[in-house]
Order: structure tokens, then C-alpha cells, then sequence
């Protein structure tokens, strides 16, 4: 599966040709998953783990287009740096497709470096990016948490945006399941209160559009979500590299197909927790000439 990317390649230009794409913004993240097994080989390495595990683990980064379509995939070992990853996704998908106009690259503050902002403004495009606020200078970090000119901005849903991540899952046993408050996950975010500074190219966007973009790298978490957790794609038990690819673009082709049903299908009028609890339950019966739904008066 050493050519897991040429499969990603195919898809994306299939998903073009029938529901469009639009790379005029892409949004770009990266997670890693751990393997539990204590020796490194050459793919899977111990690095920075995003849930605090000492095991080996390999890192993904996933590109979305405008609409939220996954349009790019990378793994690598997990002891690089996932910062150029960003620069080698975004160029594969542009050379592979011929992409020649102004993208504009939204990512969160663990890729905000100078070498990704100049890789931005050298290839024409443009960059909206996150910053630390627990790390700025005092003088900037008395200026981020003045009072003035603040504004409350909600989404379409009169919501002040995604809050799942203070949340935490517990029953995995197919019943209903267990939730619990994440508390570390809530202090740690009231200590900054909600803060986030913004470093972006597009003076000439206004604020409000600045912000209805790069709220939509939630997304990203989202589908990275849909890996972890509704896909049961962690923790990993292959051992072969390519097994191990193989297993995560089988993961990847599933999150696109989901993301088309939802947005291209379904216009959006359903959470992804919805579809998937349909999908689980559905139930067919093969009839004579065609499959029959043996599942009646289901709502989504």
C-alpha cells in the first residue's frame, strides 16, 4: 500500500468531477495514533503524542477543502515534525490537480511557523493561522485581553461553537453510551478565557469572515474523531507498514464518503452522530431482483 496516495489522488479527482471541490480556503491538521508495542521500527516512532502516550506512533495530517471535503492525505513516522507536512500536502494536491489559484491555508497554531507563512506568500496563496496567547509577549498579551472591542460572534446555529471536546465517551459496548464532564479539558481553557489571536495575509476580509473561516477547522477535529472513535481506528494491532496505510486510507475513503453523504446528500440537516447511527442499523434483506430495507419508519 506504498501507493496509498495515488488511491487518495483518484478519489479526490472523481469527487471533483461529480460534486466539485472548491480550494479557493483549505483547512489543514494533523493527529498521530499509538500502536501498543514498546520497540520503534522505521515507520512507527516515539515523538510528541497528542493523548500523552509513551508508545510508538505514526502521524496524519488531512487537508478539507472550502466545503469541508477531505481532499489530501499524509502519514508519516511519528517523530517528524508535522510542520512541513502542511507545505508537502498542499503542493502534492495543487501539482496533482493543477491548481494554479489563491488558496488560502487555514490551520491552528501547532503549524503556525515562519517557514509555513513564507511557503504561503511564495506560492501565491494566503495563510489565516492561530496564535498562542499563553505564549505572547506581556505587552500583546495585555492588548489580547483588554475589553475593547470585543464583540460575541455565533455560528449559523446561534451557537458559540463546538463544545464535544468537553465531553468524554466512555462505553464502547454498543449500548447507550456513559458521558462524563472532561473537567482538566474545561480549566484549561477558562484560564486563558477563550481567547485566541489570529495571524492572518487577508487584511482585506473583515473580521467576521475571518472568523466564519477559521471556525470551520473544527471540522478537522471532527473527522479526525470519526477515526478515533466511530471508526475505532485507534488503538493500532497491524504490524506491516503496509498494512498499516492501508488500514488508514480504508479510515480516510470512509470519512469522505461520509462527508459527501452529509454535505453533497444530505445538505447538512444531520450530525454526523445521526448518519452513523443509521448506517449501524441498517438492515437489508436481498430479494429476487434487488435488496430490500427491512428497517421501516427509521429518522434520522
Amino acid at each position: 500500500m506504498q501507493n496509498y496516495e495515488k488511491f487518495v489522488e483518484i478519489f479526490t479527482v472523481q469527487t471533483a468531477a461529480v460534486y466539485g471541490l472548491d480550494t479557493s480556503n483549505s483547512y489543514f491538521d494533523c493527529t498521530n495514533f499509538y500502536f501498543e508495542i514498546d520497540r520503534e521500527d522505521d515507520f512507527r516512532k516515539k515523538g510528541p503524542s497528542k493523548e500523552n502516550k509513551k508508545e510508538p506512533i505514526i502521524g496524519l495530517g488531512l487537508l478539507l477543502d472550502r466545503n469541508q471535503i477531505p481532499v489530501g492525505m499524509k502519514m508519516y513516522p511519528g517523530n517528524v515534525s508535522e510542520k512541513p507536512i502542511l507545505r508537502d500536502v498542499i503542493d502534492g494536491l495543487k501539482n496533482r490537480n493543477n491548481i494554479t489559484g489563491k488558496t488560502i491555508h487555514v490551520a491552528d497554531k501547532g503549524l503556525n511557523c515562519a517557514q509555513n507563512i513564507a511557503f504561503s506568500k511564495q506560492n501565491g496563496d494566503g495563510y489565516l493561522f492561530s496564535k498562542s496567547v499563553k505564549t505572547l509577549p506581556s505587552t500583546e498579551k495585555t492588548w489580547v485581553l483588554s475589553e475593547q472591542d470585543y464583540k460575541d460572534v455565533k455560528d449559523k446555529r446561534n451557537d458559540f461553537g463546538e463544545a464535544g471536546k468537553y465531553v468524554d465517551f466512555t462505553d464502547k459496548t454498543g449500548n447507550k453510551a456513559k458521558t462524563r464532564m472532561n473537567r482538566a479539558a474545561i480549566d484549561k481553557d477558562l484560564a486563558l478565557a477563550g481567547y485566541n489571536l489570529l495571524v492572518t495575509s487577508e487584511t482585506q476580509m473583515t473580521d467576521q469572515d475571518i472568523y466564519c473561516t477559521y471556525h470551520n477547522l473544527w471540522r478537522i477535529e471532527e473527522s479526525f474523531k470519526i477515526m478515533k472513535s466511530d471508526l475505532d481506528a485507534r488503538p493500532v494491532f497491524l504490524q506491516k507498514e503496509n498494512t498499516i496505510k492501508g488500514h488508514f486510507l480504508i479510515c480516510y475513503l470512509t470519512v469522505l464518503l461520509e462527508r459527501i453523504f452529509q454535505f453533497k446528500i444530505l445538505d447538512e440537516k444531520y450530525s454526523i452522530s445521526d448518519i452513523f447511527r443509521f448506517i449501524k442499523d441498517f438492515r437489508v434483506t436481498k430479494g429476487e431482483h434487488k435488496y430490500i430495507n427491512t428497517i421501516f419508519d427509521y429518522k434520522l
